[in-house]
């Protein structure tokens, strides 16, 4: 290769480059490959001989330097690639410092936070409703509660139709009729109210005279009107089939037998006995729990606290309390009531959209609580969690036993 003269096209490009370098410090990538490429083109208008040396040299020199730009391409690229990368990572870093601040904020929690951390509060609202149900029970005292659920038509549709009066008026014509001795002396009703599934209250004046109205022959006033006597449930758990299987008896006559024998055996009055049967369960077992109804709560704490004898054998019981059991509806998926009583839309339990879990046709599972991957009504579902332990919560504040 010739000299190259004072001058030259590569001479001003170096003298360019160097004088980029020292006057600007803040030269930027794409500015090294620009200068190359015009270092690489200088050369090429640079005259050589056709052979020799020089030409060889020429040559070697603008390879390399194709080679050294290939390489700057890649690096621009990869510069390219981890700018943006940068970029999209400050981005994320400034979202979650934000979502950071606003956690610390009072905002409205969902169902899920709420029931899972702890709440100051609880333990005012557990003894409100503490006060709440020793306020209901003094007031049983003095209130009496009739039904007409075995009563004829005529009677649940007199009941709906006929005004406070006219129903208060023949209650105290039965309570006058039924009691012997001076009218200053009797009950006297100053009304009534109307309760759901056809039933009435009359507020006593004195707990004695509630109890006294016990005993009122109440069909004098409506035909199958009766006193209500709720129902009060204890479970029996682990109670062997071959003793007692409460599903195999073949009639009525059987299944009053034996409950007649458990009420002799405890004295305990029993309404009712059926098997406390658990949902999506093929697995047979030669055990299984019984519900026994009474409508007598000292008799049922009494088992509570002391078991109950079934053929000899000692239990132990506790109290039947379904409200505390996990609910799940299976139209809209939600917890705390079932389907009969639903007014919400209809929820798939398989894609969350809105049809019959029946009628679905989707290979997605999103679960119509949370979201998540999986059926409305899985197990580890966190809703499902979450209404476990309020549930376990309210278990933990309620009375084992139904008079105290």
């Amino acid at each position: 290769m010739s000299a190259l003269r004072a001058g030259t096209p590569l001479e001003d490009n170096e003298d360019k480059a160097c004088a980029t370098c020292d006057g600007d410090r803040g030269i930027t990538f794409k500015d090294l490959v620009k200068i190359a490429i015009e270092a690489r083109d200088t050369l090429k208008q640079q005259n050589t001989k056709s052979g020799g040396q020089p030409h060889e040299i020429k040559t070697k020199v603008i390879h390399a330097i194709n080679h050294l730009l290939q390489h700057m391409e890649q690096y621009e690229t990869a510069a390219e690639v981890i700018k943006s990368t940068t970029a999209r990572l400050e981005n994320i870093e400034n979202t979650l410092e934000e979502l950071k601040e606003s956690s610390s904020k009072t905002w409205p929690k969902t169902f899920a936070q709420a029931v899972s951390q702890p709440d100051p509060r609880a333990a005012q609202r557990a003894e409100r409703r503490k006060q709440e149900q020793n306020l209901r029970r003094e007031r049983a005292k003095y209130e009496v509660t009739l039904t007409a659920a075995a009563a004829p038509d005529e009677t649940k549709n007199l009941l709906a139709t006929l005004h406070e009066k006219e129903i208060t008026k023949r209650c105290q014509h039965a309570i006058d009729v039924s009691i012997n001795g001076d009218a200053f002396d009797k009950p006297r009703l100053n009304g009534v109210n109307k309760l759901a599934q056809n039933n009435i209250r009359l507020q006593c004046r004195t707990p004695e005279q509630a109890e006294e109205l016990q005993n009122i022959n109440w069909g004098l006033a409506f035909k199958g009107l009766c006193v209500y006597r709720p129902n009060f449930g204890i479970v029996v758990h682990h109670v062997p089939k071959a003793e007692l299987d409460m599903t195999c008896l073949d009639n009525e006559d059987s299944r009053n037998l034996q409950a007649v024998k458990i009420q002799r055996a405890n004295t305990l009055p029993v309404t009712k006995i059926a098997p406390l049967r658990r949902k999506n369960s093929e697995r047979t077992s030669a055990h299984h729990s019984l519900v026994i109804f009474t409508n007598d709560p000292d008799a049922a704490d009494r088992c509570i606290k002391y078991g109950l004898y079934i053929n000899y054998r000692r239990y132990r019981v506790e109290r039947y309390a379904p409200h505390l059991q996990i609910t799940q509806c299976f139209k809209c998926y939600n917890y705390g009531h079932r389907a009969l009583h639903c007014k919400r839309k209809v929820k798939c339990g398989k894609c969350g959209e809105e049809h019959p879990t029946k009628e679905c046709t989707s290979t997605v599972q999103k679960c119509a609580q949370c979201s998540d991957a999986h059926e409305a009504w899985h197990y580890e579902c966190p809703m499902r969690i979450a209404e476990s332990r309020r549930l376990e919560e309210l278990k933990r504040q309620a009375s084992p036993l139904f008079t105290s």
